[in-house]
């Protein structure tokens, strides 16, 4: 699967800054990313109570520049210190819109993102990806490879729809690891925690991936 990525042009998305790294921290770690592009929709804080909104943003650009994200090919698409994607109703259309220019443009073969979770932010950007990205550029198959950012951090991967599993050492997850735990937030630190990733690992019943059981699995649809 890796090798399979390294030849494609590739989307990572996330509603908020962190998403990213919770949900595809060590596939990003394991890639070339000199073509690939990093976006974050929004950068506000609401999302997180009492989180630094610039330092969130220094975390974000420095963990994806120590993944070989270019300047260039690092965005954060609303720029404000309120979480306009956070606001599912009043923003649907301002978000789509934004969108809407870029991701033609940059046309990717693969779209990393979130998943439609619970999280009202999370869906609305899942929404909105799939509606733009389907029509694009038929002539090619194309990828979506869904990752979860579950409110309680743990992660949940009973389900069937989480159909692709990319396994990793130690040296990638304490990578993740400290990418992670740059940002301010306390909600994050269970999985800061190599045991406590362990123990989740096993009871999902991902055992054999990966040196050391360290695993993310993703929903992956391919358009053709």
């Amino acid at each position: 699967m890796i090798e399979l990525l390294n030849n494609k042009k590739i989307l990572f998305i996330g509603a908020h800054l962190d998403d990213i790294e919770i949900g595809a921290g060590g596939l990003i770690s394991m890639l070339d990313n000199n073509e690939n592009f990093a976006f974050v929709v929004s950068s506000g804080h609401s999302s997180h109570a009492g989180s630094h909104y610039k330092l969130r943003q220094d975390v974000f650009f420095k963990n994806m520049n120590e993944c070989n994200f270019s300047k260039e090919n690092t965005r954060i698409l609303i720029d404000e210190p309120i979480d306009t994607c956070f606001r599912f109703d009043e923003n649907f259309e301002r978000i789509r819109r934004t969108v809407g220019l870029w991701l033609p443009e940059i046309n990717p073969d693969v779209i990393v993102m979130n998943s439609k979770d619970n999280h009202t932010d999370h869906l609305l950007l899942n929404q909105i990806i799939k509606e733009i990205y389907r029509p694009i550029n038929r002539e090619k198959p194309r990828m979506i490879l869904e990752y979860q950012t579950p409110p309680s951090m743990i992660y949940d991967y009973s389900s069937e729809d989480y159909n692709c599993i990319i396994g990793f050492d130690s040296d990638i997850m304490l990578k993740k690891f400290s990418m992670l735990q740059r940002y301010p937030i306390p909600s994050l630190n269970d999985i800061r925690d190599i045991e406590y990733i362990k123990k989740i690992n096993e009871a999902n019943g991902m055992l054999s991936y990966g040196e050391n059981n360290f695993a993310e699995k993703f929903k992956l649809t391919i358009f053709s």
